[in-house]
């Protein structure tokens, strides 16, 4: 085999299958199971040296600092949804990227709002590339919590302020609205997430 042969066999990467529900709720559950042992395990440690042993409390400082840290986009990546960079999506691809992209932080019980000001590509662009980059501890989902990201504060691309001036850093304005998605993100289902 050539080398050209061997450097093209090695950089071709499978595209991941996407899982089933069945699947994704094995994944869950087996991070559920993994973090109920260990909340147990601060609640047994707690009582055999003398100290309050109660389990929402042993269930904050593991979730708050003994849950292993990733990305949402790691979490993403296993639950089969890849999230490929914004410019290698046409305009007419970006709608059902960002869909599927919403639809996957749900799964992991995040929940957008705000965010009617930003396109489509936008918001997108914010998503892929700095939200769901940004470390996290890996808590899945479950009926008694849900992560809101509130998008208010993120500015359209080609937004300037009074001075012409696109950074970051001028005076944020009331957006115009440029769509109607707010009102059709995907909201907690504590029924459905009680029933998992």
């Amino acid at each position: 085999m050539n080398m050209t042969a061997q450097s093209k066999k090695r950089n071709t990467r499978q595209k991941p299958k996407p899982l089933t529900p069945d699947e994704i709720g094995m994944i869950f559950e087996k991070k559920r199971s993994e973090r109920r042992a260990a909340i147990e395990a601060l609640v047994a440690k707690a009582k055999e040296e003398g100290r309050p042993s109660e389990r929402i409390v042993a269930a904050i400082v593991y979730d708050s600092e003994h849950a292993p840290w990733t990305t949402n986009r790691k979490q993403l990546s296993e639950i089969g949804i890849e999230v490929p960079p914004p410019e290698a999506l046409s305009d007419e691809d970006i709608s059902v990227a960002l869909k599927m992209l919403i639809d996957g932080l749900a799964l992991l019980g995040i929940f957008l709002s705000q965010t009617d000001h930003l396109g489509d590509r936008d918001l997108y662009t914010q998503l892929a590339t700095r939200v769901i980059l940004e470390q996290v501890r890996d808590i899945p989902p479950n009926q008694d919590m849900s992560e809101f990201i509130d998008m208010s504060a993120v500015r359209p691309s080609g937004c300037v302020d009074g001075d012409g001036d696109d950074t970051d850093d001028a005076p944020l304005k009331d957006f115009p609205k440029v769509s109607d998605r707010d009102a059709t993100l995907p909201r907690p289902d504590r029924g459905a997430m009680a029933a998992a």
